[in-house]
């Protein structure tokens, strides 16, 4: 038996039994979409998924993200690209293989530059690496940084970023953004030189938590209420809605032993 704890800390158990019907895919493949801008990549996310196109994985890299992480990345991005997608694919047949070379289609359609099919595990691995560091690589452009998780509609991704580095822009921070787009779900980075200039950066991320709310979207995409996120609760969900999930947590929780004062805010 084993003990799974997801990507929210949720527990689960799955046993042997069930691991030996659920076989790993047989193939997988993934591609490199590079782009002049983040607008072209974030359109191509919607029409990979308006073809009926169902990637397990569909990541998002904007200019300034694509910039940073290219000294120390295993894959070094070519000049003069401002955006680009991460696809994978997986599944047990031919038709993988054929999803794949599809979105390349679509990518191309929507202005890609280029499109590079991983040709092995090492082309493969090498490219998710570059994924991985991107978080650590923006200290490289300001020491210090608040990352939040939004998520909007996929078809407002392009909003989404322009939103972004509108704010960026009025606050003076350099700004960052890359993500799960398969899901909406982007991380959004504002980057600032001191704690002095934190202040500014919590009024930009207020703003930024607005317009994923305009957009058709939310204030978590994959990460949840928590301490940083409970005073803005109020901005997504109406008094009526927040005071019910009070009831429902204290029907479950009556002593309240659970993450106390860990979402609703005060």
């Amino acid at each position: 038996m084993h003990l799974l704890v997801g990507s929210e800390g949720t527990l689960g158990v799955i046993t042997e039994a069930t691991l030996k019907l659920i076989p790993l895919p047989r193939r997988v493949e993934t591609m490199l979409a590079l782009f002049h801008s983040e607008d072209e990549a974030a359109a191509s996310v919607q029409a990979i998924f308006d073809a009926g196109l169902l990637p397990r994985a569909c990541e998002l890299f904007d200019g300034p993200t694509m910039r940073t992480v290219a000294p120390r990345a295993p894959f070094k991005f070519p000049e003069g690209v401002g955006g680009a997608l991460l696809v994978e694919f997986d599944g047990h047949g031919d038709g993988v293989a054929e999803e794949l070379a599809r979105s390349g289609e679509l990518c191309a359609e929507q202005g890609a530059i280029d499109v590079l099919a991983a040709q092995d595990e090492a082309q493969r691995r090498k490219l998710w690496e570059t994924r991985r560091m991107t978080s650590v690589a923006l200290t490289d452009i300001r020491p210090f940084k608040i990352s939040e998780d939004v998520a909007v509609p996929r078809g407002k991704l392009v909003d989404l970023i322009r939103e972004v580095r509108r704010i960026g822009e009025k606050h003076g921070l350099p700004t960052a953004c890359y993500g799960h787009a398969g899901d909406g779900n982007l991380h959004v980075n504002l980057l600032f030189d001191s704690l002095e200039q934190r202040h500014e950066g919590e009024e930009a991320v207020i703003e930024v938590l607005d317009a994923a709310l305009r957009l058709g979207g939310t204030i978590t995409g994959e990460h949840g209420v928590g301490l940083a996120k409970r005073p803005f609760l109020s901005r997504e969900q109406s008094a009526p809605v927040i005071e019910l999930q009070r009831r429902l947590k204290h029907a479950f929780d009556p002593e309240n032993l659970l993450n106390p004062g860990k979402i609703f805010p005060e």
